[in-house]
């Protein structure tokens, strides 16, 4: 038992040894009737204690206390109207009145407490539960009020006090019965119950307190009073507290009510090293292992306040601190392996990088090989005057210019019709600088797949070509529609060789149509590329 729960008993007993004392001093009676009630009273509080500390399940434990309350305020009321307050008669007949609100009370907490054992806890109580209440309530507001229509309790003498003259009406009858039956249920409930337990002998302990109270209440309204020594032993009070509390008890001991005992013995056999301390730091209970506790680095001693004082724990730490250096490892194993990823990456990203521009450089320098070792092949001709050769070198140079920059400008394997037309402008610049007459002309626009745009430049390019120094006027016509490119060259040449344009150039992605028409001094021809198919 805690610091606090024995303060908690010793004011309740200073306050009612106070009231015993002044009742003496007023009233000069004797101290037997004050002894009872401070008893009884003790026993409830230290039993709501025990409860509190005991009882496991939540619901039950908090109609537990609820009982242990009523039972405490009862003895309280019934203390100030028999023992402490004699006079005024309204003070003490209100007393007398409001000292049926916890009687009423009790037993519809102990039928909600019979109903409770073994129900899940997300399953409400019945209706029949609350109708019983809503009985108990209406009853007890017919108590209270009494005095204006006088069911409960009549007084033929005129005098408005419980002094024997009283007689009992219809609603005390009414309250009696109610009060017995859902007391007798409720108990009945508990023994039915309790036959789920092996021991079917302890199962009957509950009745023994519960036979007292039953002849007692009884005896009760006949008026019998056990008096040993002059003075009655027991009052309806102390005989119902003793009576449920020792009922109720016997339910917790047989197991019915869930409970756990033996707190110091198990704490004591625990192996985890623990202390529970007072207020002022000393130990009261401590496990095997001992208290104080060892002070070691793979120790920490963990405290935690608690009502009367503390308790403290001792957590071994050295695993954690080995998992700590371990995690620690791994993340710098993950960082290194990361770092080593990322590197892995980057070397990866640039060497297909590298390799795609080579792949584009091969494919560039594939493209205009022919051109490269015919301007070579310019350099090296000393014969031919340097005027023809440049005129020569200039336009193959612009073609090698503008293959190259097709390669390099293609997106997703796509050229605009655009590109093809600045190409041929350029080309056609040069040529005008080589007097030739040249112009060009251009329709239309959109994408096409790279292979037909170089193919058609390239058409163009060996046609020039072909034609050599001969050529004097070259007029192109360049249309582009969707999936279409038409490619229309007139010209005039004396050495042409038609074998020479018309090779395929073997690209998929589209087709190839060359129609050539003759006609003296002018030869036109007209190149079809259809997006689609292979070239033809």
């Amino acid at each position: 038992m805690s610091g606090i729960h024995k303060r908690a008993i010793g004011w309740i007993a200073l306050a009612f040894v106070f009231c015993i004392a002044l009742r003496i001093l007023l009233y000069g009676v004797d101290y037997a009737d004050g002894v009872n009630e401070l008893s009884c009273s003790l026993v409830a509080v230290i039993w709501a204690m025990s409860v509190r500390k005991r009882v496991t399940d939540p619901a039950l434990r908090h109609l537990l206390l609820g009982i242990a309350h009523g039972l405490i305020l009862y003895l309280c009321l019934q203390f100030c109207r028999y023992d402490l307050f004699r006079v005024p008669l309204r003070l003490s007949r209100h007393l007398w009145y409001a000292f049926y609100l916890p009687m009423d009370v009790l037993p519809v907490l102990v039928l909600a407490l019979s109903l409770r054992i073994y129900r899940p806890a997300d399953k409400p109580l019945g209706w029949p539960f609350w109708l019983i209440a809503l009985l108990f309530a209406l009853l007890t507001v017919g108590v209270l009020t009494n005095d204006r229509h006088f069911w409960f309790k009549s007084f033929p003498g005129g005098v408005l006090d419980d002094d024997g003259t009283e007689k009992s009406g219809w609603l005390y009858y009414v309250l009696s019965a109610l009060t017995y039956g859902t007391y007798l249920a409720s108990f009945g409930i508990l023994l039915r119950k309790s036959r789920r337990f092996g021991g079917q002998r302890l199962r009957w302990l509950p009745l023994v307190p519960l036979g007292f109270g039953i002849l007692y209440f009884l005896l009760y309204p006949l008026g019998i009073g056990i008096r040993i020594l002059g003075f009655r032993v027991l009052t309806m009070g102390q005989m119902l507290t003793l009576c449920v509390v020792g009922a109720l008890e016997c339910c917790i001991q047989i197991g019915l009510i869930p409970a756990n005992s033996d707190y110091e013995t198990l704490f004591s056999l625990s192996k985890q090293p623990a202390a529970i301390l007072d207020g002022a730091g000393r130990p009261i209970y401590t496990t095997g292992s001992g208290y104080p506790f060892p002070d070691t680095p793979d120790e920490q001693i963990l405290r935690h306040q608690i009502p009367g004082g503390s308790v403290e724990w001792a957590v071994d730490t050295a695993p954690l601190l080995r998992l700590n250096r371990e995690l620690d490892e791994a993340v710098k194993a993950i960082e290194t392996r990361n770092t080593y990823l990322a590197e892995q990456a980057r070397i990866r990203a640039e060497r297909t990088e590298l390799e795609t521009r080579n792949r584009i450089y091969d494919d560039i320098v594939s493209a205009v090989q022919p051109q490269l070792d015919h301007i070579t092949a310019l350099l090296d001709d000393r014969e031919t005057p340097f005027a023809a050769r440049l005129r020569q070198i200039s336009l193959r140079s612009v073609f090698i210019k503008r293959r190259s920059n097709m390669e390099l400008t293609a997106e997703n394997g796509r050229l605009s019709a655009t590109e093809l037309q600045l190409a041929i402008a350029e080309t056609v610049t040069y040529l005008r600088l080589s007097e030739v007459e040249a112009a060009v002309f251009a329709e239309g626009g959109g994408s096409f797949p790279a292979a037909l745009i170089t193919a058609a430049y390239t058409q163009l390019q060996r046609m020039i070509e072909a034609c050599g120094s001969s050529l004097s006027k070259l007029l192109v016509f360049l249309k582009a529609e969707p999936g279409l490119l038409t490619l229309r060259l007139l010209l005039q040449a004396e050495d042409l060789e038609l074998a020479a344009p018309f090779s395929a150039a073997g690209q998929p992605g589209f087709t190839q149509h060359v129609t050539v028409t003759k006609r003296d001094p002018d030869l036109l021809l007209v190149f079809r590329f259809q997006e689609g198919g292979a070239e033809e």
